[in-house]
């Protein structure tokens, strides 16, 4: 797999370099979770060489071996507390190589809104985004494709609905500290496009919240007052 940023200047030339001990680091380092622990793995996917790339991305991460959810949101971070210093702005996806221009879908039975996120301060606004909790909603989470992270309605959403998901999200961005994240909503119905594209194998992470203030995402809790 690879993971594929889309850079905006200006300090483009200020990024490559940081980029490249991104890369350096992430080849050595052993790694540990992120948004959730996960001690079930024993092996730590490395990032084996990095790249400008010429196409729809600007640079490129690949990856030795099929990395985790929480490896990549490792490389998110350290990518959104490096590009802070300077005035570039990114967009991360991380994607199976031959699959770049390949839309993928989660397949359910109504809508799903997928939100794309352009950092620096990727990593936290995925992080605020696990509290929406709207009835709805029937899960959301996080997802490795050309999006950052969806929310599956459990109906055909109206407008006043999309609205008050996305008036919520500002809400959140807006207290992320040190970091203006920008974002972009795309609501697809799961039915109609099923018979545009193929709808893949996706890997992601859902969220239930459990109304006790704690939050679970495979199997895993945590309770976000504790997240640092």
């Amino acid at each position: 797999m690879r993971t594929y940023l889309k850079l905006y200047g200006p300090d483009l030339l200020k990024a490559l370099p940081i980029l490249e001990e991104i890369s350096t680091k992430f080849s050595e380092l052993s790694g540990s979770a992120s948004l959730r622990e996960d001690k079930s793995s024993k092996k730590v996917a490395r990032i084996k060489s990095s790249s400008v790339v010429i196409g729809n991305y600007d640079f490129s991460f690949d990856w030795h071996t099929e990395p985790t959810i929480d490896r990549v949101l490792n490389l998110i971070k350290e990518i959104d507390l490096k590009l802070l210093k300077t005035k570039v702005r990114y967009e991360a996806s991380t994607i199976k190589i031959g699959e770049e221009e390949q839309e993928k879908l989660i397949e359910t039975g109504y809508s799903v809104s997928y939100v794309k996120f352009t950092g620096p301060g990727i990593y936290y606004a995925l992080e605020k985004m696990i509290s929406i909790d709207l009835p709805q909603i029937d899960t959301h989470g996080l997802v490795l494709s050309q999006f950052d992270y969806f929310f599956s309605w459990n109906k055909t959403p109206s407008n006043e609905e999309i609205m008050k998901l996305i008036k919520l999200i500002e809400e959140l961005l807006y207290q992320i500290e040190n970091f203006k994240v920008l974002y972009n909503v795309t609501t697809k119905d799961s039915k109609k496009e099923k018979k545009k594209v193929k709808v893949l194998d996706l890997k992601y992470l859902k969220v239930k919240y459990d109304r006790s203030g704690t939050y679970q995402i495979d199997k895993a809790r945590f309770d976000l007052r504790r997240m640092t």
